[in-house]
């Protein structure tokens, strides 16, 4: 093995793991970490200046602290300045990605509890789907079942409105069940709104179960113009009708105290 082809093994090892390490970085710490290369780097250069404007530096390799001046002094501490400068830099970029470790746990154990809500009611789901699609018909476990079905699916859509689950999360994970339970329901909560004295729909100013219409009304958009025949299949499978071509559905404004639905 010849010594030249060991050199050039190594370098190209010394040079994969350069690389591998700043893809593992990221690109965002790695500019935070050129950006702390540049400013240390300036402030040396700076410190060297004005020491050697002072005299205190007559060459790289030679002192001459007789010389030393208060343009010296500013010297060093312009080079102490950049130095805390820095640290607080590295304390921000510390601090950034502790923020950011912790947003990510609570999202991940906010749903880890609304996967949880979700399959409580897997049983009452199936009920319902194997319920008559006129709810007139259902019995007293079918209704318990919708009622079940109906808190679980407003509690996630009111925290969705309210921004305390990712309206994104919410959409990839159960968007369309979202909008297949509300089909299923809607006819059944417009009459429990009946029975309360409210209006039957939100264009008229319903309040009962507000957030979950206003969800599903959205989420069916999205569906329907993103995933038309996705949509249109689950729906027939219900023996539903999909989402009407020529309405916008002007009944799915969201009550004044719940704001759209704007996921990232």
């Amino acid at each position: 093995m010849s010594t030249a082809w060991l050199i050039n093994y190594r370098v190209r090892v010394f040079v994969i793991s350069v690389m591998g390490g700043v893809a593992g970085v990221g690109m965002r710490t790695l500019i935070l970490i050129v950006a702390a290369f540049v400013i240390f780097f300036a402030g040396f250069m700076a410190m060297f200046f004005f020491a050697h404007s002072s005299g205190a530096i007559v060459y790289p390799d030679h002192l001459n602290l007789q010389q030393f001046d208060w343009n010296g002094v500013s010297a060093i501490a312009a080079f102490f300045t950049f130095l805390i400068n820095i640290t607080l830099l590295l304390t921000v970029a510390v601090g950034f990605r502790s923020v950011q470790e912790g947003q990510a746990s609570r999202t991940a154990q906010v749903l880890a509890w609304a996967a949880e809500q979700m399959d409580a009611v897997k049983s009452d789901e199936k009920r319902l789907r194997e319920a008559s699609s006129d709810f007139r018909l259902w019995g007293n476990e079918e209704k318990i079942s919708a009622q079940r079905v109906a808190n679980a699916y407003s509690r996630m859509c009111y925290y969705a409105r309210q921004s305390l689950i990712n309206p994104k999360h919410l959409r990839n994970l159960w968007g369309i069940n979202v909008c297949l339970y509300w089909k299923i329901l809607e006819g059944y909560i417009q009459e429990q709104r009946k029975e309360f004295g409210e209006a039957a729909t939100l264009k008229t100013g319903a309040v009962h179960r507000a957030d979950f219409e206003a969800t599903a009304r959205e989420f069916e958009r999205h569906f329907d113009s993103q995933y038309p025949e996705m949509l249109k299949a689950r729906y027939e499978s219900l023996g539903r009708a999909g989402p009407a071509k020529d309405s916008a559905h002007p009944e799915s404004a969201p009550p004044a105290s719940s704001p759209a639905l704007t996921p990232p």
